[in-house]
C-alpha cells in the first residue's frame, strides 16, 4: 500500500513499483486505478465475503446433514457419499459429506493414519561385515531355454557381486553353492 499511495503522489514511478512487486505495469496500473477509487478496500479481491457459486443449496445441504446424522451416522464419508449417491439420489463429493459431517461436530470414524515411514539402510562400514544372498527366478536365457533361478551373493559395503550361481528353481542346493563359493575366497 506504501508503494501505490508514493506511486499516486508522484515520488516513484509505474516501472519501478512494477519492479518492486513483481508484476507488470499494466497490472500496476489497473491497482493504482482501484486504489484512486477506493482506497485500501478497493485492492481487496471482489469476490471476498461473498458465498461460492458452487456451494450446495441451502435444502440440499440440511437434507444431507439429516441423513448424516441419522440414516448414515455409522458411515464413514465415503461409503455415506456412496449411499446418498445410489440410494438417495444425491450427488455430492467425498469431501463435502466431510465438511458437513464436521460442521456437526460429529467426528471421523476412523483417524487417517500417517504415511510409513520408511528409512534406508546405512550400508555396513567394512567389506564382509554383511553379505546380501537371493535368487530371483526370471526368464534369463530369453526363451531359448528354461526359466532359471539366478542365486547370488552381493556385499552390503561396496555393492561387490561376490558369488552367482543358476539353477533350475529356488533351493537349498543354489544358496549353499553360493555360500561355500563366498567362504573359498
Amino acid at each position: 500500500m506504501g508503494l501505490l499511495t508514493a506511486l499516486v503522489a508522484g515520488r516513484v514511478s509505474g516501472r519501478e513499483v512494477a519492479a518492486a512487486l513483481r508484476l507488470s505495469e499494466r497490472q500496476v496500473r489497473r491497482l493504482r486505478r482501484r486504489f484512486e477509487g477506493a482506497g485500501a478496500a478497493g485492492l481487496l479481491h471482489r469476490s471476498r465475503g461473498r458465498a461460492s457459486p458452487r456451494r450446495l443449496a441451502r435444502a440440499l445441504r440440511q437434507r444431507v446433514a439429516r441423513l448424516l446424522t441419522t440414516t448414515y451416522q455409522d458411515c464413514k464419508d465415503c461409503h455415506a457419499t456412496e449411499k446418498l449417491q445410489e440410494v438417495e439420489g444425491l450427488a455430492i463429493s467425498r469431501a463435502s459429506a466431510r465438511r458437513l459431517r464436521q460442521r456437526l461436530g460429529r467426528p471421523a470414524k476412523h483417524r487417517r493414519r500417517p504415511r510409513a515411514y520408511r528409512a534406508r539402510r546405512e550400508r555396513r562400514a567394512r567389506m564382509g561385515a554383511l553379505v546380501q544372498v537371493d535368487a530371483s527366478p526370471f526368464d534369463w536365457l530369453e526363451g531359448r531355454g528354461p526359466t532359471m533361478s539366478l542365486h547370488g551373493a552381493i556385499d552390503d559395503t561396496t555393492g561387490t557381486v561376490l558369488a552367482l550361481h543358476f539353477r533350475p528353481t529356488e533351493d537349498l542346493h543354489g544358496y549353499t553353492t553360493v555360500l561355500a563359493a563366498v567362504a573359498a575366497q
